[in-house]
C-alpha cells in the first residue's frame, strides 16, 4: 500500500499538474506546427485539394474561336483543377469558322488525403459560319451540353516536396457527337509536376489522350491519339496571387477517314494564367490560350473553385 504524507501529496500533485501542463503544450505546439506548416507551403494555391471525406465544387465560363478546313484535329486545352489541365480534341470535318461559348461544372471528393475522385460536365452554345464551294458560305447555330467525365487523382509527393507531383486519369463517360452520344470514346492519363524556387514556381505536365473511332456527317473517321506536353513558369507575387506563362504542345497520330490514313499532326499555343486565393475557401483562376504555327484556335476562360 502506498502512503502519500501532505508535503508528499503536494509533490506529488505539483509534477502531475507539470505533466499534464507540458503535455498541453505539446499537443498545441503539434498542432500550431501543423498549421503553420500547411500555411507556409508554397503550393498554396496549386495544392488547394479538399481533406479526407470532404469536397470542392468549382464553375467556369469560357469562349473559344477556331478556324478549321475539311479534317481537323486541334487541341482545346480543359483546366481541371489549379495542377493540370486536359488537352481534349476538337474535331471538325468541313471548312468552318466557329465562336463557342462553354461553361463547366465539377465536383472533386477526398476519398482519401491525396487521393481524390472527380466529376465534371461541360456544355456549350456554337456559331459555326461554313464555307462550301464557290465562296457559298451558310451558318449554324448548336447548343447542348457536350462532356459528361469522371477521374481520380492522387498526389504523388507532398507539397513540400521538389518537386510537388501529381497523377491524374480522366475518362468520359458520356459526350456529344452530331445527334449521337457517346460512351467512353475520350480517356486520358497524364502527370504534373511542380517546382518553387520563391517566388518562381515552375510547372511541366504531360498526357496521354484516347480517341476512340466516331462518324459525323455520313463519315466514319478516327482522330487519331493525343500527346500533350505542357510548361509554364509563375510568379507569386504574394502567397494569394501568382501569374503564369506558358507553352502547350500536342501531337496527334494520323487521323483516319473513311480508312484514309492522315499525317501526323501537331498543335502549338502559348498560354497565359492568374490565380487569386481569394480566401481559404475559394480560388479564381483566369487562363487564356493562344494557338500559333498552325493552329487556328484561341480561347480564354475563367473559373471558380469553392472548398466548404
Amino acid at each position: 500500500m502506498l502512503l502519500i504524507t501532505p508535503p508528499q501529496t503536494f509533490l506529488y500533485l505539483r509534477s502531475l499538474g507539470t505533466a499534464l501542463c507540458l503535455a498541453c503544450l505539446s499537443l498545441a505546439g503539434t498542432v500550431h506546427a501543423d498549421e503553420r506548416r500547411e500555411s507556409d507551403s508554397p503550393f498554396k494555391i496549386e495544392d488547394f485539394a479538399p481533406k479526407k471525406g470532404r469536397y470542392t465544387l468549382s464553375a467556369g465560363l469560357g469562349y473559344a474561336v477556331s478556324d478549321s478546313k475539311n479534317v481537323n484535329v486541334s487541341s482545346v486545352i480543359i483546366p481541371v483543377t489549379h495542377n493540370y489541365a486536359l488537352i481534349l480534341p476538337d474535331v471538325t470535318l468541313d471548312d468552318r469558322r466557329r465562336d463557342r461559348f462553354f461553361t463547366r461544372m465539377g465536383l472533386r471528393y477526398a476519398l482519401r488525403n491525396g487521393l481524390n475522385a472527380s466529376l465534371g460536365i461541360r456544355a456549350d452554345a456554337s456559331r459555326s459560319v461554313i464555307r462550301g464551294n464557290n465562296n457559298v458560305t451558310r451558318t449554324e447555330h448548336d447548343a447542348g451540353w457536350r462532356q459528361l467525365t469522371a477521374g481520380v487523382d492522387y498526389r504523388l509527393s507532398s507539397p513540400f516536396d521538389q518537386p510537388y507531383v501529381l497523377a491524374f486519369a480522366d475518362v468520359a463517360l458520356a459526350e456529344k457527337n452530331g445527334d449521337d452520344t457517346l460512351h467512353g470514346k475520350t480517356a486520358a492519363v497524364g502527370l504534373g509536376a511542380h517546382w518553387a524556387f520563391d517566388p518562381v514556381i515552375l510547372s511541366l505536365s504531360g498526357s496521354y489522350s484516347y480517341l476512340g473511332v466516331r462518324s459525323s456527317s455520313g463519315k466514319t473517321y478516327d482522330p487519331g491519339d493525343i500527346v500533350g506536353l505542357s510548361g509554364s513558369f509563375g510568379i507569386a507575387v504574394n502567397p494569394e496571387i501568382t501569374f503564369r506563362a506558358g507553352f502547350a504542345q500536342s501531337f496527334s497520330s494520323g487521323d483516319k477517314v473513311n480508312g484514309r490514313k492522315g499525317a501526323w499532326k501537331s498543335s502549338s499555343a502559348f498560354t497565359f494564367g492568374y490565380s487569386h486565393r481569394l480566401s481559404p475557401r475559394l480560388v479564381m483562376n483566369i487562363d487564356a490560350q493562344a494557338g500559333i504555327a498552325g493552329n487556328d484556335t484561341g480561347q480564354i476562360s475563367a473559373g471558380f473553385t469553392w472548398r466548404p
